[in-house]
Parts: C-alpha cells; sequence; structure tokens
C-alpha cells in the first residue's frame, strides 16, 4: 500500500504536512515530537520509508488507480503509530480511542490522487462508508 503523493500535496499548509502537523500537535508521548519525525512517520504510514522516499516519489506520482481504500490507510496508520508509541519506553498508555478518532480526522481525501478520483463525491459520506468497513473488518473476529 502506498498513497501517491504529488508535488503540490508536500508544499506548506497542503495536505501531507497538515496532517503532520496534526500528528505533531496531537502526539500521545511523553515526550513532544519534531515536525520533521512526524513528517517521516506520516511517510511511513503512506507506504514509504521516510519523508525523503515520498518527496522523491512525488515526483514520480502513481496513478489514481492505484489508491488505496481510506480504512487501509487508516489501519496502516494506526499500527505504526501505536506500534512507534509502544516502543518509546517512558510512553503513557496509549489513548487507542483517541488515536483512532485522531487519524479518522486527517484530512487524506484533500491529497490530489483522492481528490481527482473522488471528484464531486460526498466526502462524508464517503468516509462513512469507509469507517463502516473499517469497523467490519478490524472487529469482524472480536466474539
Amino acid at each position: 500500500m502506498r498513497v501517491p503523493l504529488t508535488p503540490s500535496d508536500l508544499e506548506a499548509k497542503r495536505g501531507f504536512k497538515r496532517i503532520a502537523k496534526l500528528i505533531q500537535r496531537d502526539w500521545q508521548g511523553s515526550e513532544p515530537i519534531c515536525l520533521g519525525h512526524a513528517q517521516n512517520l506520516l511517510a511511513q504510514c503512506f507506504g514509504y520509508n521516510d519523508y525523503h522516499d515520498a518527496t522523491k516519489s512525488a515526483e514520480y506520482s502513481l496513478s489514481a488507480s492505484a489508491l488505496p481504500a481510506l480504512q487501509d490507510v487508516w489501519s496502516n496508520s494506526l499500527y505504526l503509530i501505536q506500534s512507534h508509541l509502544a516502543k518509546t519506553s517512558s510512553a503513557p498508555a496509549i489513548n487507542l480511542t483517541g488515536l483512532i478518532k485522531e487519524i479518522k480526522a486527517w484530512p487524506i481525501l484533500t491529497l490530489t490522487g483522492y481528490r481527482q478520483h473522488y471528484g464531486n463525491v460526498d466526502y462524508h459520506a464517503l468516509v462513512k462508508e469507509a469507517e463502516h468497513a473499517w469497523h467490519t473488518e478490524t472487529f469482524a473476529y472480536i466474539d
């Protein structure tokens, strides 16, 4: 899974950097993280090795047909951020509900590939559908 990025997605106050700032602001670790660290972590959530890999790949954008489903991006992000927090020895208990809520609030659909793919679709309906699919996939085996 790799979320396609374009150079415009990486500009200040645009999709990718906006999400990285949200990660930095909402960080649950005991120590705050710098923006560069948040960008590297987000790049990994989106399927890249690091932020440098994401910027290089943005020059050769993937086609919109390679867009991962929103719930797949959420699942991968939840796994990676939760793993990163768990590795931090001084990290407090993870607020999993809060983390899920934060990740689902990321403006992923403002990224160029998603905007081009979905066009004038009702974004709220799309997010609701992805949430339903994600909950079904994630919690289907809990009984």
